[in-house]
């Protein structure tokens, strides 16, 4: 029972509705043919004074001359696109030895979806007090 009363509020809200979706389609279409008929229209009047009908508009024109642009830089070999000041690197100088830092490298392979990956990690101890104390010279 619970069913019908679902399929008989279904029917009857569609048979309210349908009107209305008829109604907008029908004025879509007549504005969609006003629309071509006055296009229409205007353009045979343009075509006798010897306009152009299918010219491009200026987006047309903007669009083909950046697309010309870019076909131009690209056939030009290392053209930098914008130019950028150095900038200067500061000079830190640390002198380390080497006997402090020796990293140990593990190298593992992993096997995923039949494929093995070869990963490689290092690992660089870490400072204690005393070496800093080593690599400052204040021993």
């Amino acid at each position: 029972m619970k069913g019908l009363f679902k399929k008989l509020g279904q029917g009857i809200m569609f048979i309210f509705v349908a009107p209305f979706w008829l109604v907008a389609f029908l004025l879509f279409t007549v504005f969609s043919i006003l629309v071509f008929l006055f296009t229409l229209i205007s353009a045979i009047p343009a075509y006798f004074r010897g306009e152009s009908i299918l010219a491009p508009s200026e987006i047309d024109i903007a669009a083909s001359t950046k697309i010309a642009e870019q076909k131009r830089m690209a056939q030009i070999p290392d053209a930098p696109l914008f130019q950028t000041q150095p900038q200067q690197q500061p000079n830190i100088v640390v002198n380390i030895s080497p006997s402090v830092l020796q990293p140990t490298k593990q190298t593992n392979y992993i096997e995923h979806d039949g494929t093995i990956y070869r990963k490689v990690t290092e690992q660089v101890p870490l400072l204690t007090e005393e070496d800093l104390k080593k690599v400052g010279g204040d021993e």
